[in-house]
């Protein structure tokens, strides 16, 4: 046998010794070893949950939203001078909920799907419609401030527009983990009450045309997101108890869907029975208690925030519920303990609605994230349960109460707090109790799934299968199982898994594509997030971590 051939043999030899150790190690794995790389698969976690630089590429998101919610709320709430300006407020957002109600049932019985460029082209006259609609309001208001009829057209089209284009924004960001989705949805929630603020002071036309020129700003917002990274590439992890953690369990989602649907109507219920007490009548604020309101509301927004970063996103089921039921509870006692400072009972109310409308985005861009039916079809929904229940409601109080005051307001509106409560916890409960055995069922079987693959590959090094496995059978088999155990120190999917293992092999992208039928593009997409979620830069870092420690 001559030199090269001996060389060849020895370096045969010393691979199949290394796949070996793999194997073997794999199967009895020590308990030191498994605390380190979980130690590891935290860290980088831990320091992308407190840099600025994560989620800045949000801004523009953030931006767009804030400005469709200013241009909205600026001009048919006159930016929350009072609760809302009445039949103006509420009897318009009836017609569009409505409108929106046919949408659904056509979306859903035809399981339509809109391009992006549809979508886009959509909200693009969404704004310009929200912009005009809202400075003729303004000018409407001043000219010919006694033509209700005309106000009322004009509030239904600055309605609709507003809407639509905020659930544009929020259907950008579908995709996108939980905690994304809350940074970005009370940030806007928290800068929009600072510029309602401002508009709240001015005299109401210079107040209307402020809020129109911020809605115009949308088109600059959108511009300006093609040149930032993807709010779908910001590393997170959802947990299996939050909307987000819902994807491929259908009975779960669909069980939690109907608990905060019945929860957040019985809410909005309670909304607009408290925005017009007692005689039906909006409430006006007091300087002091609209600047109150904005910072209870900025307020909340911010633990929000902090307790999506801290990793406490049960915050945003349970957590939020308890929020929303305190602001109603605190509004009808102050209603009542201060009959003659009734904005200050207004304050928590109108903060009650603030709050409820970043929930409700939270759930929106979840269940667009999660449903397979047209985003749209999750936000027409949501429109349609918690703002038609607080619309119908509103609107129902302003005649009926302007005929006689009711003595029992206050008491109709606890009952249905104490419903909201009751339903949404119950309904909670058994959600809670389904995931919790499906996930002890989820992890048997990936229990017994791992074991078949660890005997498989020891199966395959010392030749126990039926059919001999050559070398590279075995090293692919090893990269198969180094790459699954990676997967679970730092939470990567099952297809991110299999990109990593074909792309750790030494295939291209294009190959990577091919082999998974899948187009270049995602493949590219799936390594991007790997790098993301492990904080690995290059191919060859990921092998070193592979070989170094996932045995």
């Amino acid at each position: 046998m001559d030199a090269k051939s001996t060389a060849a043999l020895n370096a045969g030899a010393s691979v199949l010794a290394s796949e070996l150790k793999a194997a073997i190690d794999s199967v009895a794995p020590s308990e030191e070893r498994d605390e380190e790389a979980y130690a590891r698969a935290e860290a980088p976690l831990l320091r992308e949950k407190a840099t600025w630089e994560t989620y800045r590429c949000l801004l523009p998101f953030i931006a767009g939203l804030t400005c469709a919610r200013v241009g909205l709320i600026g001009v048919t709430y006159g930016g929350y001078s009072k609760t809302d300006l009445g039949i103006l407020t509420d009897g318009p957002m009836i017609l569009v909920v409505l409108i929106l109600l046919g949408f659904v049932i056509y979306l859903g019985r035809t399981k339509k799907q809109l391009s992006n460029d549809a979508a886009k082209h959509m909200a693009q006259a969404a704004i310009v419609v929200e912009v005009v609609s809202g400075w003729a309001f303004g000018i409407a208001g001043v000219m010919v401030p006694t033509a209700t009829p005309l106000l009322f057209a004009i509030s239904v089209l600055c309605t609709g527009a507003g809407s639509l284009a905020i659930m544009y924004w929020l259907r950008l960001v579908r995709g996108a983990n939980a905690v994304t989705a809350g940074v970005y949805v009370f940030s806007a929630l928290a800068v929009s009450e600072v510029l309602l603020m401002l508009i709240a002071f001015l005299p109401q036309p210079w107040g209307t045309a402020l809020a129109g020129l911020i809605a115009l700003a949308q088109f600059p917002c959108l511009a300006a997101t093609h040149k930032v990274d993807t709010p779908q590439s910001i590393p997170g992890v959802n947990r299996r108890d939050d909307f987000f953690g819902l994807g491929s369990d259908i009975v779960s989602r669909n069980r939690l869907l109907i608990a905060f649907a019945a929860g957040i109507g019985s809410l909005a219920v309670v909304i607009g029975i408290l925005r017009g007490y007692p005689d039906g009548d909006p409430i006006a604020f007091r300087a002091s208690t609209r600047v109150a309101y904005m910072c209870v509301t900025i307020g909340l927004s911010l633990l929000a925030i902090a307790s999506l970063i801290k990793m406490r996103q049960q915050f945003m089921n349970v957590g939020a519920f308890i929020v929303l039921e305190a602001l109603a509870m605190l509004a009808i006692l102050f209603y009542a303990v201060l009959p003659g400072r009734l904005d200050v009972g207004a304050l928590f109310t109108t903060s009650l609605n603030a709050i409820m409308v970043g929930f409700a985005w939270y759930i929106t861009i979840a269940f667009m994230s999660v449903g397979k039916l047209e985003p749209f079809y999750y936000a027409f929904s949501g429109w349609v349960v918690w703002l038609g229940c607080r619309s119908l409601v509103r609107t129902a109080s302003i005649v009926i109460l302007a005929v006689h005051e009711n003595i029992i307001t206050i008491a109709v509106a606890s009952a249905f707090l104490v419903l909201s409560t009751q339903v949404v916890f119950c309904l909670i409960l058994n959600v809670t109790h389904h995931i919790s055995d499906r996930a002890l069922a989820q992890e048997r079987m990936q229990f017994e799934e791992t074991e078949r693959k660890r005997n498989a590959a020891l199966d395959k090094v010392f030749g126990l299968n039926e059919q001999a496995q050559t070398m590279a059978d075995v090293r692919e088999e090893t990269m198969r199982h180094s790459a699954e155990e990676m997967g679970r120190q730092f939470m990567l999917s099952d297809r991110e898994i299999e990109v990593l293992t074909l792309y750790a092999l030494g295939h291209t992208q294009k190959r990577v594509a091919e082999e998974l039928f899948i187009s270049q593009g995602t493949a590219h997409a799936h390594i991007k997030r790997i790098y993301a979620k492990t904080n690995l830069h290059s191919r060859q870092e990921l092998i070193d971590y592979l070989q170094k420690y996932t045995h």
